[in-house]
């Protein structure tokens, strides 16, 4: 037997047939009919039977993806016809000797086949060929749509698609889904797994029918259900602390090895400490004391005091340049009556010239900065992020000349100095001065009043990273206290990310509520709070239920604030909860990451080189036994709980 798939194969030869002859009737017969007879004698003479007829069979099977489809029209090229039956079988019997193609036809619409025609020659008695034809269903449609509740998605809910064919899915964040390359024809889209205590969508499945490369939206539009004794919740958490221009400021006054503030004369130093992380600029100012309103300083962008190697040190004295603050007169330093080793102090008259620049030297007589000062950068070695800073005076008797040949001594005067990450932190290059100080600084060496100005804009500022939070009855839901960190609470302490923890709340279950907060309010998307931002998310809870949330304090390596484990009591003595619930709050510690300096360490979110990077802790969950100074919770956070129904 001859099988043939799609394409059959061809036999080598064929044999042609003989028919038997007939009887004579005595007649008057032509002479090539008497031939004929003749001919047959002699043959039967012989004993040579002639050839009997050839016939054969043809059949086969049309399947699409090896099931078989019945009701397919097969016809033979010699008209035949039938169609299949049986799981997409056919026949053709007593098939005579010849060749033939067999096609087929009236299959559905939604399938395809590589070839629909097949070539087969009978050649041999009772020979049987298979003629098999091997289809595909055409997935060509889509199906898509959305699961909302009051215009908003539902994340989690799993999507079932059935009818011709089944296939399944789950919502994503926004509550969308998609089934992709759909047979056409009719189906059914259901949608399950959502809280049903909350929700209710009626109804909750849908019929659909789509024909090949369609595409067609379903979507399930649900309300919010109510349960007895239910109160829906508000809650806001507003970041309340200050926005800070600055990390760290301060001044420095008094010479090492001196007892008390002064100007620095040749061969002394100033020296001042600081914290620094990556991403934080320094920027200084002192007085060229032999000056109406010269001093010394970086650009408007600071000294870097990291870069891809690490921290900076070394000398830095090639950044620093001298300045005219244009709030006095020049006069030739070293003689100026209105300069303060020969003034009572801002005795001077204004510049016409407002703005602060580069220094010119009018008078042919400005030593080279690097005559003057030296300037050096090196490491505090008590904490990983503390910086020292030296300016010496390396100016001599003769550093300064005037017109008439003296030499006069270069002094410096006590200047003030910041940390920063945004440029221009005490002047801009062709603007006037800002009234802050740095007039008194410059004219005459006075840093007091522009200290404590700067210092009202420097600290902390904090931010408040995207969180989880969940209602549920009594116990523990987002972490336990005295135990390691779940991989979900480590990402979200360390590095701000909600998304671990919130799948682990999903997958444990026995939450009434659940969700995270990562868009403040009047964003577009994700991003911590900053001061003066908050988050908000709804809640529902019914008697019984505790609230409980997590967000990191993102000037750390690993702390969030939270209420205890157990979350905070909704409904105390049965009345439910209102108003301000900050004191409820708790700053803890994940305990799986080494503790640096607030706002400054290398392995904190703002300044780490990638998640999950710093030293591991190997500790447990626990109130934070503070090692540095933290701001308290309440110049941080306020969170409010607002009754919005029940």
């Amino acid at each position: 037997m001859d099988t043939h798939s799609i394409a059959p194969r061809r036999p080598a030869a064929s044999v042609s047939r003989s028919s038997p002859a007939g009887t004579a009737r005595p007649r008057k017969t032509p002479i090539l009919a008497l031939a004929t007879l003749a001919l047959a004698a002699i043959t039967s003479a012989c004993n040579e039977p002639l050839a009997p007829p050839i016939f054969g069979s043809i059949t086969g099977t049309v399947s699409v993806e090896a099931m078989g489809l019945d009701g397919v029209t097969v016809s033979l090229s010699n008209g035949a016809s039938t169609a299949t039956g049986g799981g997409g079988m056919y026949s053709f019997a007593n098939v005579d000797e010849g060749s033939y193609t067999v096609t087929i036809s009236n299959f559905p619409p939604d399938t395809e086949f590589a070839a629909t025609s097949g070539s087969v020659d009978i050649v041999g008695h009772a020979q049987e060929d298979v003629v098999d034809f091997m289809g595909m269903y055409i997935r060509t449609a889509t199906i898509a749509g959305s699961v909302t509740v009051d215009e908003t998605g539902i994340a989690g809910v799993s999507v079932a698609l059935s009818g011709v064919e089944a296939m399944s899915a789950m919502t994503d964040a926004d509550g969308n889904y998609d089934f992709a390359g759909v047979r056409a024809g009719d189906h059914t889209v259901e949608i399950s797994g959502f809280d049903a205590d909350r929700y209710v969508f009626d109804p909750a499945s849908r019929s659909v029918s789509v024909a090949a490369g369609e595409s067609a939206n379903v979507s399930f539009a649900g309300a919010v259900a109510r349960l007895p004794g239910q109160v829906d919740y508000l809650v806001r958490i507003a970041n309340v602390s200050r926005a800070y221009d600055f990390s760290e400021s301060g001044s420095f006054a008094v010479p090492m090895g001196a007892d008390g503030p002064g100007p620095l004369l040749p061969g002394e130093a100033y020296e001042f400490h600081f914290h620094a992380g990556p991403g934080h600029y320094l920027s200084f100012a002192t007085m060229f004391v032999q000056s109406n309103d010269l001093f010394y300083a970086p650009d408007g962008e600071g000294i870097a005091l990291w870069n891809e190697d690490g921290p900076v040190t070394g000398d830095i004295t090639d950044q620093i340049m001298l300045w005219d603050a244009g709030t006095e007169v020049n006069q030739q330093p070293g003689t100026g009556a209105d300069q303060p080793i020969r003034s009572g102090g801002d005795s001077g008259a204004a510049d016409a010239d407002n703005t602060v620049r580069l220094a010119t030297d009018d008078f042919g007589n400005l030593p080279e900065v690097s005559d003057v000062i030296r300037v050096t950068l090196h490491r505090d070695h008590v904490a990983p992020t503390q910086f020292g800073l030296t300016i010496e005076n390396i100016s001599t008797a003769t550093t300064l000349r005037t017109a008439d040949g003296e030499g006069h001594p270069t002094p410096l005067a006590p200047g003030v100095f910041v940390v920063h990450t945004g440029d221009n932190p005490l002047f801009t290059e062709g603007e006037a001065d800002r009234g802050e100080g740095l007039e008194a600084l410059a004219e005459d060496g006075v840093v007091g009043a522009y200290a404590a100005a700067l210092k009202e804009r420097a600290g902390l500022t904090n931010l408040i990273a995207p969180g989880v939070y969940a209602t549920h009855a009594a116990g523990t839901m987002l972490f336990n206290a005295d135990e390691a960190a779940s991989a979900g609470l480590e990402a979200m302490a360390e590095d701000g990310n909600p998304a671990t923890l919130a799948a682990e709340v999903g997958a444990a279950g026995g939450h009434r509520d659940a969700g995270v907060f990562a868009v403040p309010v009047g964003a577009d998307g994700g991003a911590p709070v900053g001061p003066g931002q908050a988050y908000e998310f709804n809640v529902i809870a019914t008697p019984g239920d505790a609230l409980s949330f997590v967000t990191m304090f993102v000037q750390s390596n690993d702390l969030f604030y939270a209420p205890s484990e157990e979350g905070i009591d909704l409904f105390p003595d049965g009345v439910a909860l209102e108003g301000d619930i900050t004191d409820r709050l708790l700053l803890w510690d994940a305990g799986t990451e080494v503790n640096e300096k607030p706002g400054f360490g290398t392995y904190q979110a703002p300044r780490q080189p990638g998640p999950d990077t710093g030293p591991a802790e190997n500790g447990v969950v626990s109130i934070l036994e503070p090692c540095f100074t933290y701001p308290e919770l309440g110049d941080v956070l306020r969170v409010t709980l607002t009754k919005v129904a029940g």
